[in-house]
């Protein structure tokens, strides 16, 4: 292959956008494009190759991947031990098990469907996931393993000219798909080959229908045109719809800076853009988990840390991505390859830590810390969460389950999403020790409402779960004495769902039913049980209040339902005073600080809601709600 500078450059311009949006430099709001650029750029290369070997009767696919792998897998596998050595040393037990499973999907190239997995519901903040930068490297290794194959099957019935051709189809088809997924399913298309597929043929269709220029100034234009593309897509923001059809700017003006075939480009040809791009994909690798690092330990020292990742990925590219591998090896060979076997190595470690949970042993938190997680079914609960490696939608299993003392009939049902699922520890405590029980019907997303309104994705297993929990709510309310209401009100408020849940109040109350309204704690910016942590395991200074700022429209929803409830007499509310100590921490025995009732800046622990029970019987509140839930009790 000819080397290519204006590619070269590229690659610099790539990273460069990347590495300032990530350390939030801020005349680049939309340097999250970066990654467009770098796929357009793998695109055109992959083709050239696999076409040019294709012509010629030479391709072969094992030989391909070898080459594929003795480039990439060698830095990323020493990214990868390197944080788990020092993780073991620097970082919690919980983001350690993190950590851990993260490596395992990155050297094995799965980490964007993991990362697809973690979005939405118990999110851990992007700034505790070291390897988050690595789903677009599994992007690309997935597109590398199918598109040769594809095109080697489909060359076995087509000309390479009509190859070419449908190469160009499937690009315009993969951008619809693309935008009709941007704007239904938007955490699938910014993390899925199946959206992100057409910007890698973007890229091959620049090579297999290249331009031919008859004067120099239209090379120069072109390459101009490209330039602006890009800097416009400098100027989105995360509020943008991604990648959808903004992602033509960087995609397009890469298509047409490589189109222009500029070698002497001062715009791509510089050299201090050559020295960046030569050592492009190390700095890649390595600035975001500087940018973790100082995030983690607060560092504020940005530029320090664009320093940090340059240095970090000159030493890598220099010593690790140079490593030559022999590359003519056979099928059977494939089981030593040293890239191939650092994979097996580096997963199986990462495996280790996710399995054994951090290796919480090594901290002395491990009394409280098995309770410092969300609570269902996995840990004798009823929250019914498809994150449960033990999820199904079925009605029977949705709806039977209890707590309390099981030994008391149920006259209440708790009914709502996560929110009431946290909540059933907090009223565990409470129906334990009144004698009685509660039923609770609980799963992702579904706020209470006997609607199909849904806060969360449609196409998540449990918009299913919820449809039938609602049917079952609207067929037997009537039934039970209380029904106990929770939910993420600021979300459901966001959505047509919030008057649906007015509706549902108004329908049960006139019943006859007793209506019992749980507010919505806190709603953190970042968690702040990581803060904890950090302070109680590593010394690292925590305060609370550097942890706030995202809760006005909670509030807000948590106040409508006040005024709701004032006004109808069999419907009480349970406001955050109640429930919480005003700071939103408490204290345990034998435990330095005040740990928050939160554990991921939203959701309460399975620890926070039974000490928010305590803090709950302590309160004037609790006898309302005695008298209300238990008349023929005397506690």
């Amino acid at each position: 292959m000819i080397f290519r500078k204006d590619i070269n450059g590229l690659r610099a311009i790539a990273v460069i956008l990347v590495v300032a949006f990530h350390f939030k430099l801020s005349f680049i709001s939309g340097g999250f494009a970066g990654v467009d650029v770098f796929f357009v750029i793998s695109g055109y290369l992959m083709t050239m190759i696999i076409f040019s070997k294709l012509e010629a009767e030479k391709f072969s696919i094992i030989e391909f991947y070898v080459a594929r792998a003795s480039r990439i897998i060698p830095p990323l596998a020493f990214l990868c031990i390197t944080l788990l050595i020092l993780g073991w040393i620097f970082i919690t037990p919980e983001d350690y098990r993190l950590l851990g499973k993260h490596s395992l999907a990155s050297m094995v190239f799965l980490s964007n469907i993991a990362y697809l997995r973690e979005s939405g519901y118990f999110d851990v903040s992007a700034y505790d996931k070291w390897l988050l930068h690595t789903w677009s490297l599994s992007v690309e290794w997935q597109f590398y393993i199918i598109y040769p194959i594809a095109l080697t099957f489909i060359y076995k019935f087509l000309s390479l000219l009509k190859m070419r051709i449908a190469v160009l189809i499937f690009t315009i088809l993969g951008f619809s798909l693309s935008l009709y997924m941007s704007f239904n399913y938007p955490d699938s298309a910014y993390y899925s080959l199946t959206s992100r597929g057409w910007e890698l043929l973007a890229g091959a269709c620049a090579y297999l229908f290249p331009f031919k220029f008859r004067r120099l100034k239209l090379k120069k234009y072109c390459e101009f045109l490209g330039v602006v593309f890009i800097l416009i897509s400098c100027f989105f923001d995360e509020s943008s719809i991604w990648p959808g059809y903004l992602a033509l700017f960087p995609v397009l003006g890469t298509f047409f800076i490589i189109q222009s075939n500029r070698q002497n480009s001062f715009i791509t040809g510089n050299l201090l853009f050559q020295f960046i791009g030569r050592y492009s994909y190390s700095i890649y690798l390595w600035h975001w988990p500087v940018v973790v690092a100082f995030s983690y330990y607060s560092f504020s020292e940005l530029y320090l840390g664009v320093i940090i990742s340059l240095l970090l990925g000159f030493l890598s590219g220099k010593y690790i991505e140079s490593i030559e591998f022999k590359r003519n090896i056979g099928i059977w060979s494939l089981i030593i390859f040293k890239p191939f076997l650092s994979v097996f190595v580096v997963a199986t470690m990462g495996g280790a830590v996710f399995v054994f949970d951090g290796f919480r042993d090594r901290f002395s938190l491990l009394g409280i810390g098995k309770e410092l997680v969300m609570p269902s079914r996995d840990n004798d609960y009823c929250f019914n969460t498809y994150t449960s490696n033990n999820f199904k939608v079925d009605k029977d299993v949705g709806v039977n389950c209890y707590l309390g003392d099981k030994n008391a009939q149920p006259n209440t049902l708790l009914f709502g999403d996560s929110y009431a699922g946290h909540s059933e520890p907090f009223l565990n405590e409470i129906f334990n020790k009144n004698g009685q029980s509660f039923q609770s019907i609980t799963t992702n997303w579904c706020a209470p409402s006997f609607t199909s309104e849904y806060s969360g994705p449609y196409n998540a297993q449990s918009y299913q779960q919820c449809l039938l929990n609602r049917k079952y709510l609207e067929s037997n309310y009537e039934r039970y004495d209380n029904i106990i209401i929770a939910g993420s009100w600021d979300s459901i408020k966001s959505t047509n769902g919030f008057e649906e849940v007015k509706k549902l109040i108004k329908t049960i109350s006139d019943s006859g039913v007793n209506i019992v309204i749980l507010s919505a704690p806190y709603r953190f910016i970042k968690n702040p049980l990581n803060g904890f942590l950090k302070e109680y395991y590593l010394g690292v200074d925590y305060d609370i209040k550097g942890y706030t700022g995202q809760d006005q429209l909670m509030s807000q929803a948590n106040e409508e339902l006040k005024i709701l409830s004032d006004d109808i007499d069999n419907v009480f509310y349970i406001g955050r005073n109640s429930l919480y100590n005003k700071n939103n921490e408490f204290k345990v025995d034998d435990i330095d600080g005040f740990i928050p009732y939160t554990f991921d800046g939203t959701h309460i622990s399975v620890l926070g809601s039974k000490e928010s029970a305590r803090h709950f019987m302590g309160k004037e509140d609790y006898n309302i709600l005695k008298k209300m839930l238990f008349p023929t009790t005397l506690n």
